[in-house]
């Protein structure tokens, strides 16, 4: 006889009805995916969740509040967090790990590889997956005690072939702040350009 499948419970938190609808019935259409609630704020989940549950968040932002109730269910329940979201602000991006989320997904990756992160996650990994990414990337132990959350940020905007008095003005410091955070993200990175910081940054698991 085969063993049984084990099934991955997923709680799903979307403010939207009509989209918290259909990742329900996306989650559910899997037979080892169970969508144990679908609830449009984190204060009507479950008082009692079971342990090492999926939390599915749907969320660009957090207040102060959600953040500390989301550490409490996370000490309690040994919840695994993933944030389904559009956010491209990476203070969020790194606040979410640094708070022990498990995975970012975001919203327009293809349904295939959010059903794979998931399926990593539960597993025990810590991912990432990017719009045009077909599987999700696995982030290291510690990839966010590297660089700071601004580090992050500027080197995104990098990413997006910003130069530095644009990224400046988008962010509102001086060039040669701006500058400084680029050579520390640099020397944290082991690269010598920015084309060779973004490669390397990726190449390591930043969300970029």
């Amino acid at each position: 006889m085969s063993a049984a499948l084990a099934v991955i419970s997923v709680f799903l938190v979307e403010p939207l009805a009509f989209v918290r609808e259909a990742l329900a019935d996306l989650l559910d259409s899997q037979s080892d995916i169970h969508v144990g609630a679908a609830v449009a704020a984190v204060e009507q989940l479950p008082s009692r969740l079971p342990q090492a549950a999926i939390l599915l968040l749907c969320f660009e932002r957090l207040d102060d509040r959600t953040w500390g109730r989301l550490r409490l269910l996370r000490s309690k329940a040994g919840l695994r967090i993933v944030f389904l979201t559009t956010a491209e602000d990476l203070a969020f991006i790194a606040r979410a790990f640094l708070e022990g989320a498990s995975g970012l997904v975001h919203k327009r990756a293809n349904p295939a590889a959010v059903l794979a992160a998931l399926r990593r996650v539960a597993a025990g990994d810590t991912i990432v997956v990017l719009p045009d990414d077909e599987q999700p990337r696995p982030v290291r132990a510690g990839l966010l005690d590297d660089l700071s959350a601004r580090e992050l940020q500027i080197l995104q905007l990098v990413a997006n072939e910003m130069t530095s008095r644009q990224v400046s003005s988008a962010l509102g410091l001086s060039e040669r702040t701006v500058t400084t955070h680029l050579q520390n993200a640099y020397k944290k990175l082991g690269a010598h350009s920015r084309l060779a910081a973004v490669d390397r940054a990726r190449q390591q698991g930043y969300p970029l």
